[in-house]
């Protein structure tokens, strides 16, 4: 180690990886970083040190995936080098660096307006409305062709290029409406979320001068979780860095779960050929966790044939940690278990914000969440929401409310949705409100009255008939609440639907319309009063502070994240790994998804999984996750 590493701060502490990446000043870097090996501390004082040797800071480009890592970043290096000289870095995130880019030069792009409207959702849907209408696609949900075209432009596929590759005649149809979605988007001057990247990548590609101003500009470009990028962002990043090729990337292959995102795992593993000349630097201490969680790690992640070899190292010592592998009869004893280890944690002084719930789908989370009110534990669900609060649970909710003998005030929300479900237009509908505020009365009351409405057409009059007939039939049925919950998912069509769709979400989606039916089962309330009585128990508002309680988040979630105490739940085959992502052969993801979420506990960790569950009231028989022998089988796979 040289001598200025003794006496130049920025270097101190470091260990010799670390040290290296930070020092290397010039050409192409890859850093495969472990979980907890201090890799924002290699970041942040990289850039710093850059700006210690003479590189301009506006020279300097940090790109990373969210504005609050953007900010945390320009913030620790602002420690290092003073406010002024930090604000001079461009820190951005990959869409507000496509903006950034464009500024000023859209109309080289065809557009004829000097900053083109950024698409907003509602009006997304509505010219997605009119496309699918003059192509005869109604059938084609909004939900599906919104995801479809997000994906053609992340992966860089155009309309022409997927009638090319795709013999499915339904992706043609998709690959026809994009391409009709880009004419209008253009012709009116807009630009959706997506194109901030792509219009960037073209504007680099097919203006040779513009590209040499920008390349002229950024001398220096750092990119972090790298393994996380989808081949527009990676297009992006080479024409940035191009001729210098000074690009620095930190990432971890063995931490790539959003393939889902269409981010591609390729571009971290074929960074060396990419650029041949590349240092690539291993940062496998980690500081984090303790040797038998590290050890766990490393014996799961040597399954995945495809990645990065490398073994960490734990730095801690053992003193304190504790690895449990823990069987339930079922999810609902498997929840007990689970709340009456965090109140052991907690007895023993561990603060309930340095507890975490991961689990893989949000469905799981109720039953806890449920447990953790009962047992009075504060808690709060991060990122997406409560169970409570996610869209298939709501309209459930509103559907049973429309079962009540009493009108409610979302009596009309449910009643629109479920006329919609049964095939009353959107002009059908109007006609129906018109005579709502006509005659100042619920829509509810106006489809009673649908003989008095001059409807387009008798098969229109039918559907609104029997939307009613419907409602009449749950009021009258004296079923059970949860026996009434399935009828419903059944005669709205709303199971069906889901599943006839491909894809994780619907199945998600099946799996929280299960744990609602479940929950309900397990409740046995005697009527629809004493069941809303329930869940407004289960969602009233509690006074919590969110840095004093126990965090409830999706593995997706808790990435870059850590706590003392980690619990993993449901840890069995088709729940972890998830089976629509084995039968779509994402294995190897769901066993880096394992990996993180074990690898975000320092000192405590709880494997857990069930014997059977109920879904819709069947029994399920559960095997053990194949990831928990992976955990502790003493031999490494052959290679």
């Amino acid at each position: 180690m040289s001598q200025l590493s003794f006496t130049n701060p920025l270097l101190e502490g470091l260990n010799p990886e670390q040290h290296d990446a930070v020092a290397t000043l010039y050409g192409p870097v890859l850093v495969v970083a472990a979980p907890g090996s201090g890799k924002t501390t290699v970041l942040t004082r990289r850039l710093a040190y850059l700006i210690q040797n003479g590189v301009r800071p506006e020279s300097i480009l940090a790109v990373t995936f969210t504005k609050k890592a953007a900010l945390e970043m320009t913030g620790r290096v602002a420690k290092l080098v003073g406010k002024e000289t930090a604000s001079k870095i461009t820190s951005a995130t990959f869409n507000s660096l496509g903006l950034k880019l464009l500024e000023g030069r859209y109309e080289k792009l065809g557009f004829t307006v000097p900053k083109p409207h950024l698409l907003l959702e509602s009006t997304q849907r509505s010219i997605f409305d009119v496309l699918l209408r003059e192509h005869s696609a109604e059938d084609i949900r909004y939900e599906d062709l919104a995801a479809y075209i997000s994906w053609a432009k992340s992966t860089m596929t155009s309309p022409s290029q997927v009638k090319r590759i795709s013999a499915d005649p339904n992706e043609g149809r998709m690959a026809a409406l994009y391409a009709a979605y880009q004419k209008r988007m253009l012709k009116q001057n807009l630009i959706d979320f997506d194109d901030q990247i792509r219009l960037s990548i073209d504007l680099l590609q097919l203006h040779d001068d513009v590209r040499a101003e920008i390349q002229s500009q950024y001398t220096h470009v750092l990119v972090d979780e790298y393994q996380d990028t989808n081949k527009a962002q990676y297009t992006l990043l080479r024409l940035l860095a191009a001729p210098q090729n000074n690009l620095f990337a930190v990432g971890d292959d063995a931490q790539g779960i959003y393939g889902f995102r269409a981010a591609d795992l390729d571009n971290i593993l074929s960074y060396n050929r990419d650029f041949p000349e590349a240092k690539s630097i291993f940062l496998a201490k980690n500081y984090r966790s303790a040797p038998a969680i590290v050890k766990l790690a490393n014996r799961l992640i040597a399954h995945n044939a495809k990645q990065i070899k490398k073994t960490i190292e734990a730095c801690r010592t053992a003193q304190g940690q504790k690895v449990r592998q823990v069987q339930a009869p079922d999810q609902f004893a498997e929840a007990q278990e689970v709340v009456a280890q965090i109140k052991e944690l907690i007895l023993q002084g561990t603060p309930p914000e340095e507890i975490a719930v991961l689990y893989r789908t949000h469905a799981q989370s109720a039953i806890v969440i449920e447990e953790l009110i009962t047992h009075e534990i504060p808690y709060v669900v991060k990122s997406s929401g409560s169970f409570w609060e996610q869209a298939e649970i709501v309209d459930m909710l509103n559907f049973l409310r429309l079962a009540l003998p009493k009108p409610h005030p979302l009596a009309d929300v449910a009643f629109e949705n479920l006329v919609r479900r049964v095939g009353v237009t959107k002009e059908s509908l109007a006609m129906l409100k018109v005579e709502s505020e006509r005659e100042e009365i619920s829509l509810w009351e106006a489809a009673c009255r649908v003989q008095r409405i001059p409807l387009s057409t008798l098969q229109q009059r039918s559907l609104v008939q029997h939307a009613v007939a419907m409602v009449m039939g749950w009021r009258k049925s004296g079923m059970t609440p949860p026996d009434l919950t399935m009828r419903i998912l059944l005669e709205t069509g709303y199971k069906r639907s889901l599943e006839g769709m491909k894809g994780e979400k619907a199945r998600q989606k099946l799996d929280m319309l299960s744990t609602l039916h479940e929950q309900f089962k397990r409740w046995n309330p005697q009527s629809l009063y004493e069941l809303f009585r329930q869940v407004e128990n289960q969602t009233r508002p509690r006074k919590t502070k969110k840095t004093e309680a126990v965090q409830l988040l999706s593995i997706h979630a808790s990435k870059g994240l850590e706590w003392e105490g980690v619990f993993v739940i449901g840890m069995e085959e088709g729940t972890l790994p998830y089976q629509i992502a084995v039968d779509e052969g994402e294995l190897p993801e769901e066993r880096r998804l394992c990996y993180v979420a074990i690898t975000r506990a320092k000192r405590f960790l709880q494997l857990s999984y069930v014997r059977e569950r109920k879904r819709f009231g069947q029994k399920q028989t559960m095997t053990p996750s194949r990831f928990l022998s992976e955990m502790t089988a003493a031999q490494p796979p052959a290679p």
